[in-house]
């Protein structure tokens, strides 16, 4: 195969226009003028873009958009133009015209991979989260020493709830760059993510050692520490970075979130406030309805109850039924879909709405998790009892209309007066309370305490809000009291470990499901003659069915009503602590308010 080479046209070469004139007394002027003119064109477009991105860098958004037209006006597809001008939109939130133009860049220009990282963080702005991490793995394919990428991809990824991969691509990012402030911030929000607050709070005060200038660390460390009940730290921290940021809306948030925990409400309400007046957050809003329904406001809680499904950390999950929303309108011709949420506890303190519902409808259709339905068909008989996924649910004659149940205190809970009830919320199989009171009969005339000293589950901070069973001495100590377990998951090592320690038998009748078999759960818990608990479903459980329960509690409880009351159940009595207090004068206090009970009988 031939090849031909093309040789460059000499002065005094014939001239290649076919005029028989040498060049040089032809076309080379023409050819050198035109070469000099583009020249000089290009010189012009870079001089435009150098000058548009510094004016860009300096926040001279309008004159760095005018340069990038111009060089637009002379190269229409240039594409660091048109990428420019996609990352001013980006910039104006004009979401669509800055994905048109980035693309039309990228279409120029599939090489680069600034390109996709910027597009892929606009995918992350718009929750396009898929999106963003293929794009920022665009980048880093072109580019794997690209640690903004890493950065951003981590960003993504833990939005997506990839924790453990977010934590890789931030560990990538300081590995190439290990002073990367950024990628610390992002390693400590995402072991914030996963309950280790203590390892999160060290990482972020790695990040301020790097520089005491960066405000995200301030306020993620204040987040951090908030879990770990640090509250002085958290509005130490959340003062520093509204000392560099006095518009920090998150700062306020946090700042609200310690005051309402240590019972400062009017300050966290207005720091609360304040947060939303500069961010309309969800988190902070669903913050605000927790304290206002708190502090008994709420007609203005319920409303702002609702941004629990929206809430960006741990968002409710919302049930989608084919019926319109309840608006409060008479129900007398028409049949309402109930549908609960949340966890078992949450479940039964809305059901205390559920009768309300019966007498102002037709009919009334609840849904719930499915160990709740026989529990739930003995209390209420009226109604139709179903489970979430029943597919009956979804067919056009199940309902008229439908409503969340954490939503329905809006149209039924205006005041504390409307709380006030004649009757309990749940109803036992009284055939097989009478079985319990027989049986527990059999163990002498000491009264009957039912005891649950923890949640089932006690990661991150839950923990800090129970009790150890070893730290029950006191009460395991009160004569005259039969103690029957009401724990409800795998607690045989802490039983016996209680026996050994304090001499006292806690009785347990493995025979009850007490976390799956609610019925007979409720059964049991109805033959008691006073139930003491931790914050947990076993003490949820015994109010709503107006057994005397002694819950422990700590911090901020929007459910309580006067000194120790309860808005929800009538027979409950709260013992409320600091969190600057342990646990042993609670117990304490507790055992001796047994000790009089038990004489008093």
């Amino acid at each position: 195969m031939t090849t031909l080479t093309m040789k460059k046209i000499g002065r005094n070469d014939p001239c290649a226009c076919g005029s028989g004139k040498k060049y040089k007394q032809c076309c080379m002027d023409a050819d050198l003028a035109s070469s000099t003119a583009i020249q000089a064109q290009q010189r012009n477009i870079d001089a435009l873009m150098v000058e548009g991105k510094a004016l860009h860098q300096q926040g001279q958004l309008a004159q760095a958009q005018a340069n990038y037209e111009a060089v637009l006006q002379q190269h229409p597809t240039h594409p660091d133009a048109l990428h420019y001008l996609g990352v001013l939109a980006y910039q104006a939130k004009n979401y669509p015209v800055a994905e048109e133009l980035m693309r039309a860049s990228i279409n120029q220009d599939d090489g680069n991979p600034f390109y996709y990282s910027n597009l892929g963080s606009l995918y992350r702005d718009q929750k396009k989260l898929s999106k963003a991490i293929e794009c920022q793995q665009r980048a880093l394919a072109l580019k794997p020493d690209y640690a903004e990428a890493y950065l951003n991809l981590a960003a993504a990824q833990i939005d997506q709830r990839q924790v453990e991969q977010g934590i890789a691509s931030c560990l990538k990012a300081l590995e190439l760059r290990p002073q990367y402030v950024e990628a610390l911030d992002n390693l400590g929000t995402a072991l914030r993510l996963q309950l280790k607050f203590a390892e999160a709070a060290l990482v972020h005060q790695k990040a301020i050692a790097i520089n005491p200038n960066y405000v995200g660390s301030y306020v993620n460390l204040a987040a951090a520490q908030l879990y770990l009940k640090r509250f002085d730290d958290v509005s130490q921290n959340c003062l520093l970075a509204l000392k560099l940021n006095p518009n920090n809306a998150s700062a306020y948030y946090y700042l609200g979130a310690a005051c309402m925990e240590q019972g400062q409400v009017q300050a966290s309400q207005q720091f609360l406030q304040h947060s939303l007046a500069l961010d309309n957050n969800p988190n902070t809003h669903f913050t605000l309805a927790i304290l206002l329904l708190g502090t008994g406001q709420f007609v203005a809680g319920w409303l702002e109850h609702d941004y629990r499904f929206v809430h960006k950390v741990d968002p409710v999950l919302k049930r989608y039924y084919p019926f319109p929303e309840w608006q409060g309108e008479s129900l007398a011709e028409k049949t309402i879909l109930v549908w609960f949420e949340q966890g078992i506890g949450d479940q039964i303190a809305y059901a205390s709405m559920v009768d309300d519902m019966l007498t102002r409808s037709k009919n009334c259709v609840l849904a719930c998790t499915k160990k709740l339905v026989p529990l739930f068909k003995q209390s209420f008989p009226t109604a139709r009892v179903m489970e979430f996924d029943d597919p009956t649910l979804l067919e056009p004659q199940t309902a008229d209309v439908q409503m969340a149940a954490g939503s329905l205190g809006r149209w039924l809970r205006p005041d504390y007066a409307s709380f006030d009830r004649t009757k309990p919320i749940l109803s036992a199989d009284w055939q097989r309370v009478s079985y319990w009171k027989q049986r527990l009969a059999t163990m002498g005339d000491s009264i009957k305490v039912g005891i649950c000293w923890r949640s089932g589950n006690i990661t991150g901070d839950r923990a800090l809000y129970c009790t150890e069973l070893a730290e029950w001495g006191a009460i395991l100590s009160v004569p005259g009291v039969t103690f029957i377990n009401l724990q409800y998951d795998d607690c045989h090592a802490e039983l016996d470990a209680a026996y050994q320690q304090f001499g006292v038998r806690i009785h347990a009748f493995p025979e009850v499901d007490l976390y799956d078999d609610l019925l007979e759960a409720a059964a049991l818990t109805s033959a008691l003659d006073l139930v003491i608990s931790a914050p947990t479903a076993a003490a949820i459980l015994a109010g709503a069915l107006d057994v005397p329960t002694w819950m422990m509690l700590t911090g901020f409880d929007w459910q309580r009503r006067n000194a120790n009351g309860n808005i929800f159940y009538r027979s409950m009595q709260t013992f409320n602590k600091s969190w600057d207090e342990n646990w042993a004068g609670m117990i304490e206090m507790i055992a001796a308010q047994l000790n009089s009970v038990r004489k008093s009988l």
